[in-house]
């Protein structure tokens, strides 16, 4: 099964914070949308060259919400078999996950299916907490910044399983900040190798209408 090496992990973070449809710090939660990450939010830190990233992104097979959880190590220790995750938030244990091996975009990654009612404490815990804790088999742990977790979390949830569009009547300011992110997506289809971020670009501003019909502001 294909593995990233050290220097392609440092090339996959850089690439995905480029790609984030708002600035972020490395460590920070922000929205990704690549072949290697797939399409929702994650946050990564940087062993020198070696990316680690945990994150929640669309899988559309999955029961609804259509999302699973994964875990990006670019590390030689990282195993092609399942792998016990436990997660804490503030020192406590909030999750355990057994996590499955996939290749995506010719890395190796580990994948567990989000279970909205089984996992609503831990996603409350990620969204109200300051500091994440990873700990993935024999691999060292490590921790990621919850900053923007709040928002990046609702955000991805609206991308995975919008609700469909409100029979309210839309405010102005809604359709017309769908209308900039829909031109915006379609000037990046017309870009060298922006494919990638026009499909996300147009998710991320469906997502966005129908939060901001419902009233809600991502």
């Amino acid at each position: 099964m294909a593995r990233a090496t050290s220097n392609g992990g440092s090339l996959v973070l850089l690439a995905v914070l480029i790609w984030s449809t708002t600035p972020a710090l490395a460590g920070d939660w922000f929205a990704v949308s690549d072949d290697v990450l797939g399409w929702g939010t994650a946050a990564c830190s940087a062993d020198g060259d070696a990316a680690r990233c945990f994150g929640l992104r669309c899988k559309a097979d999955n029961p609804p919400p259509g999302a699973e959880w994964f875990l990006f190590v670019d590390d030689a220790g990282l195993v092609d078999a399942p792998l016990q995750v436990n997660l804490s938030v503030e020192g406590r244990i909030d999750a355990t996950f057994s996590m499955s091996p996939v290749t995506l975009g010719g890395y190796l990654q580990h994948v567990t299916p989000l279970d909205l009612p089984g996992h609503s404490d831990f996603l409350d815990a990620l969204q109200a907490g300051q500091r994440l804790r990873v700990t993935a088999g024999d691999l060292p742990a490590f921790s990621l910044a919850l900053a923007g977790s709040r928002a990046e979390l609702t955000r991805a949830l609206a991308v995975c399983a919008p609700s469909g569009r409100s029979d309210r009547p839309a405010a102005p300011s809604c359709d017309a900040e769908y209308r900039a992110r829909v031109r915006e997506a379609e000037r990046l289809d017309t870009v060298p190798n922006g494919r990638l971020a026009a499909e996300g670009m147009r998710l991320d501003a469906e997502a966005r209408l129908n939060l901001c019909r419902a009233g809600v502001r991502p």
